[in-house]
């Protein structure tokens, strides 16, 4: 691996990210390839599992089973 730029964003891109998607009105989430959820924002909390935080759970766990195979086609097709 190079110390070269790096297609990730930086801790503090992904905070000013993160602050944006607060700003808006709906849910929210920020994933890994593997659909874990790395960020949601209050809405998505607020609408999935109030008072719960989200961070490290996996999204399919959100999901009913019959949309799980439509939710890791979205994610796989995102990558």
């Amino acid at each position: 691996m190079d110390s070269g730029t790096s297609d990730s964003p930086s801790a503090a891109a992904r905070a000013q990210i993160d602050s944006l998607f607060e700003a808006v009105g709906d849910a929210v989430f920020r994933i890994d390839g593997k659909g874990r959820i790395l960020f949601a924002n209050r809405r998505a909390i607020e609408l999935v599992n109030p008072g719960v935080a989200l961070a490290n759970s996996a999204l399919a766990e959100l999901v009913p089973f019959s949309d799980r195979l439509a939710l890791d086609l979205a994610i796989t097709q995102s990558i």
